[in-house]
C-alpha cells in the first residue's frame, strides 16, 4: 500500500496519489494542508467556549440553542422569560401585570429551572430574575414583593425589594382588605 504523497502524511492514498482527506481538498479547489489527526476535538466557535465542536462548528449546547433560538449568543434564560408570561390588565389602576404562564410553585410563584452558576440546576423563581434583569441587583436580605399581589406577576413595575416583615404585613394587610369587600 502507498503513502499520501502530502509531506509528512502517512494515510493510505486512495486517489491521484493523495489520501482521501487530502484529495477532497483537491477537489474543493482549497490548497492543501496538514489534516487534523483522527479525533483530534476542535473547539465551539463560540467566543469563550472551550467545548468540542458537534455541528454548525458548535458544542452541543450552543448548536442546539441556535437550532431552537436562531442565535448562539443569545441568553435563554431571558428570552424564555420574554416569551413565557401573558399580559393580563389588572382592575387596580396599576399598569398591565405580565402573568407567567410556564410553571409554577404550590404557592403560586413562577419557576423554571437552569443550569446557572449561582443555581445549580435548581429552579429559579421568575420575578425574582425579572427583578434582577430589568431592575437591579438582589440584596441577600431583602425580599421581592408583588405590589400587585399577583404571585405568578413578573412585570418589573410590580416588584419592589422589601424586607420580610414589611413583606408579610403587607400580605395581612391585603388579606384584611379582601375579607371586607363583599
Amino acid at each position: 500500500m502507498r503513502a499520501c504523497t502530502y509531506e509528512n502524511c502517512d494515510k493510505i492514498h486512495i486517489a491521484q496519489g493523495l489520501c482521501i482527506g487530502h484529495y477532497y481538498q483537491v477537489r474543493r479547489g482549497s490548497p492543501l494542508t496538514p489534516l487534523r489527526p483522527y479525533g483530534d476535538p476542535r473547539p465551539c466557535t463560540e467566543t469563550g467556549c472551550e467545548d468540542n465542536r458537534y455541528g454548525l462548528g458548535l458544542c452541543n449546547k450552543h448548536y442546539h440553542i441556535k437550532t431552537r433560538y436562531g442565535a448562539a449568543g443569545v441568553d435563554t434564560q431571558l428570552y424564555r422569560i420574554v416569551n413565557g408570561f401573558d399580559v393580563v390588565q389588572v382592575v387596580d389602576g396599576m399598569s398591565a401585570c405580565w402573568l407567567w404562564r410556564g410553571a409554577h410553585t404550590p404557592l403560586g410563584y413562577g419557576r423554571f429551572g437552569g443550569k446557572t452558576d449561582e443555581h445549580k440546576g435548581r429552579f429559579q423563581y421568575v420575578h425574582r430574575y425579572a427583578y434582577k434583569t430589568w431592575v437591579g441587583p438582589l440584596l441577600p436580605h431583602l425580599e421581592i414583593d408583588h405590589l400587585c399581589r399577583q404571585h405568578p406577576c413578573i412585570n418589573p413595575e410590580h416588584l419592589e425589594q422589601v424586607t420580610h416583615s414589611v413583606n408579610c404585613q403587607r400580605g395581612v394587610d391585603y388579606r384584611r382588605t379582601l375579607a371586607r369587600q363583599p
